[in-house]
């Protein structure tokens, strides 16, 4: 059975743009990607965030988009 502590990500990739970051990271054993997606606005060169999603999704085509750990923990010992 797989746990979140399990699922150790590496960073892979950053993003960034005036109203929104995105950071990529990848858990090579368990073939899961992770992106966190920060809304905000850049002042004087500083993004301020102000919302945050996550994302979970195994990398293959077609994956199911998990909002939640838990929920991708769940199709990963299904």
């Amino acid at each position: 059975m797989i746990t979140a502590k399990d699922l150790k990500f590496e960073f892979v990739s950053s993003l960034s743009a005036d109203k929104q970051h995105a950071l990529l990271y990848i858990n090579r054993q368990h073939n899961v990607k992770a992106e966190i997606v920060t809304s905000g606005r850049t002042i004087g060169g500083i993004f301020k965030p102000k919302e945050e999603k996550r994302y979970y999704y195994r990398n293959v085509k077609d994956s199911t988009v998990h909002e939640s750990m838990k929920s991708m923990l769940e199709e990963l010992n299904a």
